[in-house]
């Protein structure tokens, strides 16, 4: 199936723009920040921003979990 052949909803999303939303510390020691882009069912959209060889503790997520990490 092809994405012309479905219909996408955005129904229970909540959705916003990056420059509407303020930086937040994240991680176990706050040294990376994020910015929560959207959320529905249990699922997050984020934009994190953290310095090269950012690490965070060992843990687990409920649901798939996609990054992106630009150079």
């Amino acid at each position: 199936m092809s994405m012309s052949d479905r219909s996408l909803s955005l129904n229970g999303w909540d959705i916003r723009h990056n420059a509407e939303v303020a930086w937040i510390p994240w991680g176990a020691n706050s040294d990376a920040y994020v910015n929560i882009l959207g959320e529905a069912d249990g699922y997050t959209v984020a934009l994190i921003r953290a310095d090269t060889g950012y690490t965070t503790a060992p843990h687990e997520h409920a649901h798939a979990e996609f990054l992106l990490l630009p150079p």
